[in-house]
């Protein structure tokens, strides 16, 4: 097992540089900084930051911290370590830093951005569109997923219809509610779904929107049931925040936003885990507004 704990969480996950995250910060005491090659000065990390590959990592005194890598691989740096961080590995520069029992990966999902598909039945309304749908061109859990959308002014009721790749129907509703829980076996992992809505008044439809959705694999499912399970924090609430962290890292903003939730009813008044999620609420605000 792999013991966490946070002293010191950011609103997160904030990203040290850009491009190629190859591991986040599992917990930090006290502080260190990241700095790239060539760059003038360092910048300082916080738990749950995702570090690129090539960036030099300085723990500061009185200070200790622990790195996980996405192959599994994980590390505890104590005050006084220098190492650099690699697609695949840390290379230290002095002794401060200490290998520790390798986890299972950390799923990786492909991006979905351009992968898209023709919604079915998704002609538009003139000037007339439902906002902010979700999920939309984003990964999901097949066993929890809820379709949202913004309510529309003067509706009467709503109508939901969810599609998989074949057009065959799997959900149809009409609702008032501007939300709607599929059962958690209506779909199967490693698919691509579909599905619309229509905004009803008394006497026309106001607006309509369609969106489109993959489930990760079961593959993928089992690793990050695995990496969550190596996990042991000092509490539950930090385990369930490095495992959100995770989450919103592969873009599985929903799942994120809930385990923060869950998180912060175990400890109400931890003002950084309220920051998180209301970090995490953000990205899936900016998700929707698509």
């Amino acid at each position: 097992m792999f013991r966490i704990l946070f002293l010191s969480l950011a609103l997160f996950p904030a990203t040290i540089f850009a491009k190629g995250q190859v591991a986040v910060v599992a917990s930090l005491t006290g502080g260190a900084t990241a700095q790239v090659p060539k760059a003038r000065t360092p910048v300082s990390i916080h738990a749950l930051d995702w570090l690129d590959s090539g960036v030099r990592i300085d723990v500061q005194p009185k200070s200790s911290m622990k790195l996980i890598l996405l192959n599994g691989r994980s590390y505890e740096l104590s005050a006084g370590a220098r190492a650099t961080l690699g697609e695949d590995r840390l290379t230290a520069f002095n002794s401060h830093v200490h290998e520790l029992n390798r986890l299972p990966a950390i799923p990786r999902l492909v991006p979905i951005a351009g992968n898209t598909a023709d919604v079915p039945g998704a002609t538009a309304i003139r000037g007339a569109r439902v906002k902010n749908l979700y999920p939309q061109q984003v990964w999901a859990i097949a066993s929890h997923v809820k379709l949202s959308f913004a309510p529309v002014p003067e509706v009467s009721d709503y109508s939901v219809i969810l599609q998989d790749e074949e057009r065959n129907t799997l959900l149809q509703l009409n609702t008032p509610a501007t939300g709607v829980d599929v059962p958690s076996d209506a779909l199967k992992p490693g698919a691509h779904y579909s599905w619309r809505v229509r905004a009803f008044g008394h006497f026309s439809v106001l607006a309509e929107g369609s969106a489109e959705f993959w489930t990760i694999s079961k593959d993928d499912l089992d690793r990050r049931s695995a990496f969550a399970a190596a996990l042991q924090a000092d509490d539950d609430a930090m385990r369930l925040a490095l495992i959100a962290g995770v989450d919103q890292h592969s873009g599985l903003l929903a799942d994120a936003c809930d385990e923060l939730e869950a998180a912060l009813h175990l400890r109400p008044s931890d003002s950084a885990l309220a920051g998180a999620l209301a970090a995490a609420r953000t990205a899936l605000a900016s998700a929707r507004d698509k």
